[in-house]
């Protein structure tokens, strides 16, 4: 709870996966990808309840050993990759309406911490924004990136003075996916997290990926060592 808010977590966690079988209980450092997410949740200050929601038996029961978390049997049909977020959300949040504060926490992005999650949410109150949604910084500069087509031409090229330092350019950043918050009653407005008015939280490289692929793990798991 925070400033009498009410806080919900809700981490979505399928059993299956495309690019990395079995992604969401593949151990990274020794534990499953998953329980990270867990644990981060579990020790934030301001969550009540921790939904987790799932169609693995596995998964769900990793849950159980957490107090504070309710087990979400997933359906079938909310159970495809082609599933749209907000129809997973609502589900859940039609079974659990007595809270005020959503903060959506994707298993794969293991790096995030709980004081990364209070943090944001902390900001977002004393900002008094209705949303909160995790930022990082881009590496490669939007100036210098080009489309190719077809047959191998370049698209939407642009004239730039040469030369150009990395420092005379802007400074862009994207949406990380390591924390997303809204209150509830917006978010069911809104169907998204993400709007003009919502708070960017700008999160460290080294506290932010979105695993995908094999690649994107392994980069993880180092991430996490060098920032041991």
């Amino acid at each position: 709870m925070i400033n009498k808010y009410k806080v919900l977590a809700l981490i979505p966690a399928r059993g299956k996966s495309l690019e990395l079988k079995n992604k969401n209980l593949k151990k990274f450092l020794k534990k499953p990808l998953v329980k990270w997410s867990y644990d981060a949740a579990n020790k934030s200050k301001f969550i009540d309840k921790v939904i987790v929601s799932s169609d693995s038996k596995e998964i769900l029961d990793l849950g159980k050993k957490y107090k504070k978390f309710i087990i979400s049997k997933r359906p079938r049909n909310l159970s495809t990759r082609h599933i749209n977020m907000i129809d997973v959300i609502n589900f859940e949040l039609n079974k659990n309406s007595d809270y005020d504060i959503l903060i959506l926490l994707q298993p794969t992005s293991p790096l995030r911490s709980a004081n990364d999650i209070d943090k944001c949410l902390k900001l977002m109150i004393k900002k008094q924004r209705l949303s909160a949604v995790s930022f990082t910084r881009l590496k490669y500069i939007p100036e210098l990136m080009f489309r190719l087509s077809d047959n191998n031409k370049i698209l939407n090229f642009k004239s730039i003075k040469q030369p150009l330092n990395r420092q005379n350019y802007e400074k862009y950043f994207y949406p990380s996916g390591d924390i997303y918050i809204s209150f509830i009653k917006r978010l069911k407005k809104k169907k998204n997290f993400l709007d003009k008015k919502t708070l960017p939280f700008v999160i460290s490289k080294y506290n932010s990926i979105d695993i995908d692929d094999i690649l994107d793990f392994k980069l993880g798991e180092l991430k996490l060592k060098l920032k041991k």
